[in-house]
């Protein structure tokens, strides 16, 4: 059987790899795209959290096999660790997809933000641009009228 500490070992350097080397491909498995929809719903699981699941998966394949299938046991270590590699690859790669989209997410939020703040600036502007010229028509048509009645009374 494989060490804990072998395991841990190979999985981080699993993990750097694929880290280093993110998935090419934009399209997940339907594992990946069901699990998605059901992380939304719950609360948000960490990285940590999968590792550990998996490990413990590992390990409970490697407990129930049967000694007669010695000969096949590289074979078996090898599928299982191919399948574990490629499902958090899948993992990984969502992870930094959902990422980049919240980055996006946020940016575009502070284009609006800042759009609104701007338009709300403008709008205040132009309304006091607004009464200011309307006080001094205002006062120049009243003077108006005042001397128009102030010549009718001088003229009666």
């Amino acid at each position: 059987m494989i060490s804990l500490k072998k395991m841990k070992r190979d999985a981080s350097v699993n993990m750097k790899r694929h880290v280093i080397n993110p998935v090419a491909h934009n399209q997940f498995s339907t594992f990946v795209v069901g699990q998605k929809q059901k992380t939304e719903k719950h609360a948000e699981i960490t990285m940590s959290d999968i590792a550990t699941k998996l490990r413990y998966v590992y390990t409970q394949m490697q407990i129930k096999k049967v000694p007669n299938q010695l000969i096949m046991q590289g074979f078996v270590d090898n599928n299982i660790k191919s399948y574990l590699d490629t499902i958090s690859r899948a993992i990984l790669a969502e992870h930094s997809a959902r990422d980049q989209a919240q980055k996006k997410l946020f940016e575009r939020l502070e284009q609006i933000e800042k759009l609104v703040q701007k338009l709300l600036h403008e709008k205040k502007n132009s309304q006091e641009t607004v009464m200011k010229q309307c006080v001094p028509r205002a006062q120049s048509i009243s003077s108006v009228v005042h001397h128009l009645a102030h010549m009718t009374c001088e003229e009666n």
